[in-house]
């Protein structure tokens, strides 16, 4: 192992660091909350960026012991720094509202995470003789990480089943729209089982214009019809807006109601996994 030897000026005080030990548990750990933030953010990241985020957070937790500067320095940097870089580099914000909504799941995570740690330490002796080594304490959080989204699983449903801003895009037009994200739309594309959203006949048009275009049978059933066909269109593109953060499809499909109801626009929640 590698370790980095450091003596405070002015203190008493002499600490050896394993910095291979410390980059691995740091690493796991960001992975962990990084992969908690992706669920409760309509799933934008990619397993490639989570990696490399939590990589780059890890190196920057490591800069407190290797850069040669006040404590009171290099130790809000490395966290600001850090997490910042995790943000932008997993996630890609596109304003400052987006990278808030983030951050505030990154602490919400962190603080659970760090709390299950503490009562496992505390509480369990049994496990506590093993939270010395790296395969136990990055076994530890996985199991935290577990239990954490399983307990906020509800929550996170409860938020996403909500109203939204979604933006269409045909290959020749871009239009916006209020939508609801709704669990009670379970349409599939029969071929290729993609999810499919509904919308008005007035969006429609509005990316389409009067012409018609090639459509799928989209059945589908319904409170007080028993069963039923709609057509279904595929659109280039789709951007669901929801609390700042961004999600981008390409190649979604939307079926056309036969009326207009209350929103222009019913998402499939399916759709946030792919």
């Amino acid at each position: 192992m590698n370790s980095y030897n450091n003596c405070e000026k002015g203190h008493e005080m002499y600490y050896e660091v394993y910095v291979d030990s410390l980059f691995v548990v740091n690493f796991v750990m960001n992975l962990y909350i990084l992969i908690l933030v992706n669920g409760s953010t309509l799933r934008t990241a990619t397993r490639r960026r989570l990696l490399a985020g939590a990589g780059v957070g890890a190196l920057c937790y490591l800069m407190p012991f290797v850069i040669p500067v006040p404590a009171w320095v290099k130790y809000p940097v490395a966290l600001v720094g850090g997490t910042g870089l995790m943000i932008y580099i997993v996630f890609r914000p596109g304003n400052i509202r987006g990278f808030m909504a983030i951050l505030k799941w990154m602490f919400v995570y962190s603080f659970l995470m760090g709390g299950l740690l503490l009562f496992v330490r505390d509480n369990i002796p049994f496990l506590y003789q093993f939270t010395t080594e790296i395969w136990a304490v990055c076994g530890i959080g996985a199991l935290c990480a577990m239990l954490i989204s399983y307990t906020c699983e509800k929550e996170r449903k409860r938020a996403q089943e909500s109203s939204c801003r979604a933006t269409l895009v045909s290959r020749s037009n871009r239009v916006t729209v209020e939508a609801l994200l709704d669990s009670g739309n379970g349409l599939v594309e029969p071929i290729s089982g993609k999810p499919v959203s509904v919308i008005e006949p007035e969006v429609y048009r509005a990316l389409w214009g009067e012409g018609e275009q090639p459509f799928r049978a989209i059945p589908y059933h319904s409170v007080g019809k028993r069963h039923g066909i709609m057509r279904g269109y595929l659109v280039t593109g789709l951007e669901l807006e929801i609390g700042g953060v961004t999600k981008r499809l390409s190649d979604v499909y939307v079926a056309v109601s036969e009326e207009s109801g209350k929103v222009a626009m019913i998402i499939n929640p399916a759709i946030l996994n792919e």
